[in-house]
């Protein structure tokens, strides 16, 4: 994977074959000046760097992490994903966002662009036939933005929930 600028000075992300180095797939979603703009300059999850609880506002930068993901699993199996597809609609994340049984976190720069997910599904164990009365957390997905990765934002968020 490298960036680069784009002609109108957007920050472009390629994907590489790791064996030949042919650029694969060129990322036209990233929409930032530069890295920087989004991304910020950090370490160890990143300075700037919060999370919380997602909003209706984070939808678009969800929903381009989503992308991400699916293409990834399209390079794996083509036979199974549909290129440039995502696993949610903008109209069913909304719905997802909306409910306390379904939470979503992500990570944000300062600048409040999307670092980072995290899809959650709590379950309330109460009178059940073999758990205590507890609720219980399962991370259903987690994803950091490939031009963020290596700053140990998936660890803060799977640390945070």
């Amino acid at each position: 994977m490298f960036r680069q600028s784009d002609e109108r000075g957007l920050c472009v992300v390629h994907i590489c074959d790791r064996g030949t180095g042919q650029r694969k797939y060129r990322s036209p979603l990233i929409v930032c000046k530069n890295r920087f703009d989004c991304y910020g300059n950090s370490q160890k999850g990143g300075r700037g760097m919060r999370i919380r609880k997602a909003q209706t506002r984070d939808i678009s930068g969800i929903m381009r992490l989503l992308l991400q993901v699916n293409n990834v699993h399209n390079e794996g199996r083509p036979d199974l994903f549909i290129r440039d597809k995502t696993k949610y609609t903008a109209e069913e994340l909304l719905e997802i966002i909306k409910h306390d049984n379904t939470p979503v976190f992500v990570a944000v720069d300062e600048k409040e662009c999307i670092l980072g997910y995290s899809f959650g599904v709590l379950q309330s164990h109460v009178k059940d036939n073999n758990f205590q009365n507890i609720v219980t957390y399962y991370i259903d997905d987690l994803c950091v933005d490939e031009a963020c990765r290596g700053q140990h934002i998936g660890k803060a968020l799977y640390d945070y929930v």
